[in-house]
């Protein structure tokens, strides 16, 4: 028998089998992971990433960073640092209650997340209490570096570094109630 370009021999008794789909080394390891880091993200809280928190990489980190500090992630529209303080002190802080519920106002909102230049931000907590704001602005300005200095007190402790989760060029600020770290 002759065999010309572009076609094949099949040796008798052979069955062909048409391969609906193929998965290669790779697709099947990005699986494995994207499956090990949705379920680590499921036991701290997480039902669906936060936003910018697509990649692998991304989201490696960021569970890293909560498991090694005992946190579960809270979906909230109260990124304000008052969340953190709201059976501690008066005034806006005592618009929450001990378990960080808020009746929520968005003139008071929006003036916190432009004071100290909050954005791409998470909110977690430890033992069921509000801990830790995590924001990742772009930048951050003279101004929202001082109202952030001016937040640490008895109450707030604020680490400013590169280390976020986020990238793209992202600061990494962390607002912690002074009794959850």
């Amino acid at each position: 028998m002759t065999v010309g370009p572009g076609q094949a021999v099949i040796p008798t008794g052979i069955k062909l089998q048409r391969l609906r789909h193929h998965r290669g080394y790779d697709a099947v390891m990005a699986s494995a992971e994207n499956e090990d880091l949705t379920a680590r993200g499921r036991e701290l809280g997480i039902d669906q990433w936060p936003y910018g928190v697509y990649s692998h990489t991304e989201q490696a980190q960021m569970l890293e960073w909560a498991e090694s500090h005992h946190l579960r992630y809270v979906e909230t529209d109260l990124t304000c640092p008052h969340w953190l303080i709201r059976s501690r002190s008066s005034g806006i802080a005592g618009r929450y209650s001990k378990r960080g519920s808020y009746v929520y106002d968005d003139i008071h909102h929006a003036e916190c997340r432009s004071k100290y230049g909050l954005d791409h931000v998470t909110c977690w907590t430890l033992n069921l209490r509000p801990a830790v704001i995590v924001s990742q602005p772009y930048h951050l300005d003279e101004n929202e570096l001082r109202n952030l200095g001016a937040l640490a007190n008895e109450d707030l402790r604020v680490d400013v570094h590169g280390d976020g989760w986020y990238g793209h060029g992202t600061v990494c600020v962390e607002i912690w109630a002074a009794d959850q770290r």
